[in-house]
């Protein structure tokens, strides 16, 4: 997408960050973890952008089909992208 053909700076980079925290996140399937910190930001501050840009997620649980619980591993809240526009 180009952002050069947007008149207003505030919205081209609106748009910019969109676009570049849903790629980020589906780089990192989701992990609401692992992309703030691969991005350079703090877990908190990519919610809070999410919030204030209106990217939506939603919950995705990949062991639901799994037969064998996951005992003593940690488990990870991954998040997918929702579409909005």
């Amino acid at each position: 997408m180009s952002f050069l053909g947007i008149d207003d700076y505030r919205e081209a980079r609106r748009q910019f960050e969109i676009s570049f925290i849903k790629g980020k996140l589906r780089d990192h399937d989701g992990n609401i973890t692992r992309t703030p910190a691969a991005i350079g930001l703090h877990r908190q501050s990519i919610q809070e952008k999410l919030r204030d840009l209106g990217i939506q997620t939603e919950k995705v649980d990949h062991h639901e089909d799994t037969k064998t619980p996951r005992k003593n591993k940690k488990q990870v809240a991954q998040f997918t992208v929702v579409d909005f526009l």
